[in-house]
C-alpha cells in the first residue's frame, strides 16, 4: 500500500473506533402515545434538534416506553446537575438511527445508535450490519435484566420524567424532524422540501419517506390514503420507464431542505 492509502485507512479505522469503540448505554422513559410509538421503525434515521437527555443509571422502567441509547459522546452532567440523576447530555442536531424495538408486558424499548455526520452515509441502507447487530444483543440483554427490575429511585420522580417527557427524533406533532441535505429512511409533512414543477401534495397530506434518499435520486410520490402519500426512489436504471410524475432531489438554498425538480423524459 502506498502511504497516502495506509494513512486513508487508518484514518478511517481511528473515525470508526471513535464513533463506536467505546460505546456505553444510557436511557430515557416515557409515555409514547401509540402513533408516536408506531413512527419508530427499525433502520430509520433521526435528527434530534434539541439537546438530549438521558441518564447512564440503568434500571426498571419509570415509564412504559424507553429509549435505549448506544453513544460514544454523551456529556456527563453528574456536577451541574440538581439531583443524583447520572444526567448526560447530546449537544444539538445529534443523528440516531434505530437499530431494535421490542415490546413486553406492556414495556417497550426503542434501541438508538448514534452515528457522526461524517459516516451517516454509511448507515441509509435499511438492512443492519454486524457493528449493528452486535449492539443489539446488548440491547436485548438489557431489556430482559431489567423489565421486571425496580426503579432507579432518583429517576423514578417527577422532575426527571419531565425532562425526558419529549420523544426522540420527532416534533410534539408525531412529524419526523429533517435529517439534512442527506436524507436516510426517515419521514416528514412535506415541509422539509420544495418542489420544482406538478406538486400532487395537498394542504392537509402527510408525506412519509420509506426508502434512503440522496442528492441525484430520482423519486416518484406514491397516494396509500386519501391524506398519506409515500415517498420512493426509482432505480436510475429503471427511472426512464416510469410513465407516472418523477423527481430528481437536488440540493435547496434553504437550509436543510431539498428541492425535487419533476422531470419530462
Amino acid at each position: 500500500m502506498t502511504n497516502d492509502f495506509e494513512k486513508m485507512i487508518n484514518g478511517f479505522e481511528k473515525m470508526w473506533w471513535e464513533a463506536f469503540g467505546e460505546c456505553d448505554p444510557f436511557v430515557r422513559d416515557t409515555t409514547l402515545p401509540p402513533r408516536f410509538l408506531e413512527k419508530y421503525q427499525v433502520g430509520l434515521l433521526l435528527r434530534e434538534p434539541t439537546f438530549c437527555d438521558a441518564s447512564y443509571k440503568i434500571g426498571g422502567f419509570i415509564a412504559p416506553d424507553r429509549f435505549l441509547i448506544f453513544s460514544s459522546n454523551a456529556r456527563i452532567f453528574d456536577k451541574a446537575s440538581p439531583q443524583a440523576w447520572g444526567h448526560c447530555v447530546w449537544p444539538t442536531g445529534r443523528c440516531f438511527r434505530i437499530i431494535d424495538k421490542i415490546t413486553h408486558q406492556n414495556k417497550s424499548q426503542i434501541t438508538l445508535l448514534e452515528i457522526p455526520d461524517e459516516i451517516l452515509r454509511f448507515f441509509y441502507q435499511r438492512e443492519l450490519g454486524k457493528l449493528e447487530q452486535h449492539f443489539v444483543k446488548q440491547a436485548r440483554k438489557i431489556f430482559d435484566e431489567n423489565v421486571n427490575a425496580d426503579p432507579i429511585p432518583e429517576l423514578d420522580t417527577e422532575d426527571w420524567r419531565q425532562k425526558v417527557v419529549s420523544p426522540i427524533g420527532i416534533n410534539h406533532q408525531g412529524d419526523y424532524f429533517p435529517l439534512g441535505d442527506e436524507v436516510g429512511p426517515t419521514g416528514g409533512t412535506g415541509k422539509w422540501f420544495e418542489i420544482v414543477g406538478f406538486s400532487p401534495i395537498g394542504p392537509n397530506d402527510n408525506v412519509e419517506i420509506t426508502d434512503a434518499i440522496r442528492i441525484g435520486d430520482v423519486v416518484y410520490f406514491e397516494r396509500i390514503a386519501p391524506e398519506e402519500i409515500v415517498l420512493r426512489v426509482l432505480i436510475l436504471e429503471k427511472a426512464g420507464d416510469y410513465v407516472g410524475k418523477k423527481y430528481r432531489i437536488e440540493r435547496s438554498d434553504r437550509p436543510g431542505a431539498l428541492t425535487l425538480i419533476e422531470l419530462t423524459y
